[in-house]
């Protein structure tokens, strides 16, 4: 599908979703406004679609969708998710995911769980409107996959750890569980101004690598996503699950205080790809243990090449 029938297809099913002002004004943004101006667009749309939960969380209330938990999960939880399992498994992501177990068993009281079709259902049961818009086609996979990621933190806690996400060393993933860690946060400066998702969050959070620190904003989050999905047939932006973070960021001031007071955490999480664009040799940094890979982007001679400088310093193991 070319640009131009995209651009089409775009508008035809927000207007379907939203009606034709807000389709033509959204287009019209999207393609004119720079991503700082243009994230203020949508996030102000959202807050106002979103208000009846706003308003029920500043109230005091909680659970607009109870999500059932199928099973007690002792322990620090890391949970990854490849949909297929581990028989279709990229490159990139068996590295990555085999890495993670790897050194989760190495940390007491920690529990690796690798979330698939076969299992998810053992853990939580979600909503029938969910799954049905699942199988329709409806709704993506990637999208199913935020929604699962917001409902797991909020009934068992844990850390949700994207499975491109490769980890160098047990350290960084035991002080998850040991500070008030809520995600990646990079330095401004490390900002990628051309990346609507960074500069929606501002390097404050990432949506691949989240911690639950016993603050409710997943349940508010999850609610704001369901409330979504149970109304509508068409994802109106793909940074949905950042822009409702933002959105608790902007109300819930004891969320923001958590925010704003968690230290650097995994400046170069991106230096790894970066080195990939660029044809830089890669330095693994001290204060870094994890880095945001790719199995879309990257080619099998860079997997290869990654997968040795890691075995060579001793990282990873071959």
């Amino acid at each position: 599908m070319n640009k131009y029938a995209k651009k089409a297809n775009e508008f035809l099913n927000l207007s379907k979703c939203f009606g034709i002002k807000t389709a033509f004004e959204y287009i019209k943004n999207r393609h004119t406004l720079g991503h700082e101006k243009f994230t203020i667009y949508v996030r102000q749309f959202l807050e106002n679609y979103f208000k009846p939960v706003i308003d029920h969380y500043e109230n005091g209330g909680n659970g607009l969708y109870p999500i059932k938990k199928c099973k007690q999960i002792d322990g620090n939880i890391v949970w990854v998710c490849w949909w297929q399992g581990r028989s279709d498994m990229p490159d990139v992501v068996e590295m990555c995911v085999n890495q993670m177990e790897r050194l989760c068993s190495r940390i007491p009281d920690v529990t690796f769980i690798l979330v698939t079709e076969e299992n998810y259902s053992d853990f939580i049961e979600l909503p029938a409107f969910v799954i049905d818009k699942l199988e329709k086609g409806k709704m993506s996979l990637t999208t199913f996959s935020d929604i699962l990621r917001q409902c797991l933190l909020s009934i068992h806690g844990g850390a949700w750890i994207d499975a491109t996400v490769f980890c160098t060393s047990e350290k960084g993933l035991d002080d998850l569980f040991h500070t008030p860690y809520f995600s990646i946060k990079i330095k401004p400066s490390k900002v990628n101004k051309a990346s609507e998702g960074q500069v929606l969050t501002g390097g404050k959070w990432a949506g691949f690598f989240l911690n639950n620190v016993g603050d409710n904003v997943f349940s508010f989050v999850r609610d704001c996503m369901l409330y979504y999905w149970e109304r509508e047939d068409y994802l109106i932006n793909f940074y949905m699950q950042n822009y409702c973070i933002k959105i608790a960021y902007d109300h819930f001031n004891a969320f923001k205080k958590i925010v704003e007071s968690q230290p650097v955490f995994c400046n170069h999480v991106y230096y790894i790809e970066e080195c990939m664009k660029t044809d830089l040799p890669m330095d693994a940094k001290e204060d870094t243990y994890f880095y945001k890979l790719s199995y879309k982007i990257f080619s099998k001679d860079q997997i290869r090449q990654i997968r040795e400088y890691m075995v060579d310093k001793g990282i990873l193991q071959d």
